[in-house]
């Protein structure tokens, strides 16, 4: 996660998409950021031509850690992220800012983001629970 830039996408890489993603691993929770930024740009006009659909649902999320080390601070941080991205029924999460600090002597870091869904045909349908 050390070079996770704004705007980068990730994906549940366990389900089932009509083009192929190529994923980086983004750590032990199963969702991986699409590789390259061209194909995350080029991402939703090829699934539009697939009867697909991909958009963003309103709001932004975010979550705080802690920690000493850096990588274990933001894999804790996304985990978190990713949890709350599919407890409320999605399966892409957009990566917003991620900001560092320290907080008396503390390192701190907080990494906003919104949800989005890639689903079958172009009906919105999510769970009850947004």
């Amino acid at each position: 996660m050390n070079n996770l830039p704004c705007g980068s996408l990730l994906v549940d890489t366990a389900a089932v998409y009509p083009v192929p993603l190529r994923t980086a691993s983004s750590g032990d929770f199963g969702w991986g950021r699409v590789a390259d930024r061209a194909e995350a740009q080029n991402l939703e006009p090829a699934l539009i031509a697939a009867g697909w659909s991909f958009f963003s649902v309103a709001g932004s999320i975010r979550a705080r850690g802690f920690g000493l080390q850096r990588q274990s601070r933001f894999e804790t941080v996304l985990s978190h992220l990713v949890r709350t991205t599919q407890k409320r029924g999605c399966n892409c999460l957009q990566i917003d800012a991620i900001t560092s600090w320290n907080f008396f002597g503390i390192p701190c870091a907080e990494v906003s983001g919104h949800l989005r869904q890639l689903q079958k045909g172009n009906v919105a349908a999510l769970e009850s629970t947004l």
